[in-house]
């Protein structure tokens, strides 16, 4: 049997096929899921640890989105719900080297989970997801959260996504997380400050949008 295109992720993936008959038979795929849910737990835990969340929560799955294929949506609605990709997670699941991209979408979805525990405001949990994910992977997952990322790049000590590159674009590699907790730390102060003092964010932010209007403007 021929699968679509966008099924691919699902190669190599255990399926159990169910023959539907009737008027209109079907053939149904259900995929397994449990490699893919084994690694959305531990990068919970690595993230949770490096951004200093001490005894964190078990893996809270009825608080995120899922579909299997990404882009996946979050819940406009509160709470909060992040939107994750199972098949994302299945491919975190396999053998380095795992995609940047699809690492920080994870990131930014955790992250922004993690930041009510953190004390980071509400408001701010997907920007605050988002700078995580760059500081990691050097990756931008929505456009609109690009000032929060350009903010995290300044904060850090190096380059953005240097230490995955360096540790073989292996997300589980304990060089890795060991290498991002000091930038994790720098972030989450930062937005731990903007919580406390949201004119502080406002002022960042202007600051942000008056360096972006300079570049364009060739100044």
């Amino acid at each position: 049997m021929t699968l679509p295109t966008r099924f691919r992720e699902l190669v190599g993936v255990p399926l159990r096929v169910r023959l539907r008959d009737g008027l209109r038979p079907e053939i149904v795929l259900q995929p397994e899921i449990q490699a893919a849910h084994a690694a959305l737990e531990r990068l919970w835990a690595a993230l949770a640890q490096a951004t200093g969340l001490v005894a964190p929560p078990p893996f809270p799955a009825a608080d995120f989105v899922f579909a299997l294929f990404a882009p996946c949506e979050d819940a406009p609605e509160a709470p909060l719900r992040p939107g994750i990709a199972w098949s994302d997670a299945q491919v975190l699941s396999g053998a380095a080297p795992h995609s940047p991209v699809i690492l920080a979408r994870l990131l930014r979805a955790l992250g922004a989970r993690l930041a009510s525990p953190l004390g980071v405001a509400a408001a701010q949990a997907y920007g605050f997801g988002a700078a995580l994910a760059f500081a990691a992977t050097g990756q931008v997952t929505r456009a609109i959260e690009q000032q929060e990322c350009d903010i995290a790049g300044a904060l850090l000590g190096a380059a953005p996504g240097l230490a995955f590159n360096e540790a073989g674009e292996d997300a589980w590699a304990p060089a890795l997380w060991a290498a991002l907790a000091p930038g994790f730390a720098r972030i989450t102060d930062t937005h731990r400050q903007w919580t406390a003092e949201p004119a502080l964010l406002a002022r960042s932010r202007a600051a942000w949008r008056r360096g972006v209007t300079l570049e364009l403007g060739g100044a």
